[in-house]
C-alpha cells in the first residue's frame, strides 16, 4: 500500500507478541506505538522488515535504549534468533546485555536477509553472513 509516496506493508503480528506498546496522540487521535527497545526487539524479530540487520546494530548502537528492558523482550518475544541476535551485536559494538548463550546447537544466521555463508560464532551458534560488522562499526 502506497501513501503519500511511501510504501507500507501490513504485517500481521501474534497475539502474544503485542507488548511494549504506548499510546502517542497525533492532533486529537490515539496512535499505539511501540517503545525504543520493543522496535529494535521487532526489528530483530523479522530483520526483512526493517532493513536488514545493519539497521538494527546502528540503532542499538547509537539509541538511548534500556538495554534492562531490551533483555526482558529478547526473552519474551519467544524467539531464539531473538536473543542471540541482539547478544552477539551487542558484544561486539561492547554494549551491556546480558543475554543466556543458546543451548541448542544449531546454528541460525544472524541476519536472514543475507546468504548463508560466513564465520560460525560459537557463543552465540550465528552464521556470521554480514561482513560489514566484521569491519566497520556501525554509525
Amino acid at each position: 500500500m502506497e501513501i503519500f509516496g511511501v510504501n507500507y506493508q501490513i504485517v500481521r503480528v501474534k497475539e502474544d507478541k503485542f507488548f511494549g506498546i504506548r499510546k502517542e496522540w497525533i492532533e486529537e487521535t490515539p496512535v499505539s506505538t511501540t517503545d525504543k527497545e520493543k522496535t529494535v526487539i521487532d526489528c530483530l524479530d523479522k530483520p526483512h522488515n526493517a532493513g536488514g540487520i545493519i539497521e538494527v546494530a546502528k540503532a542499538i548502537k547509537n539509541s538511548s535504549l534500556n538495554y534492562r528492558q531490551l533483555m526482558a523482550y529478547a526473552l519474551r518475544i519467544d524467539n531464539f534468533a531473538v536473543v542471540r541476535r541482539p547478544g552477539y551485536l551487542c558484544d561486539k559494538m561492547d554494549v551491556p546485555i546480558n543475554l543466556p548463550s543458546p543451548r541448542s546447537k544449531k546454528y541460525l544466521l544472524l541476519d536472514p536477509t543475507m546468504p548463508a555463508k560466513g564465520e560460525n560464532d560459537p557463543k552465540w551458534r550465528l552464521v556470521i553472513n554480514h561482513d560489514a560488522l566484521l569491519t566497520e562499526s556501525p554509525e
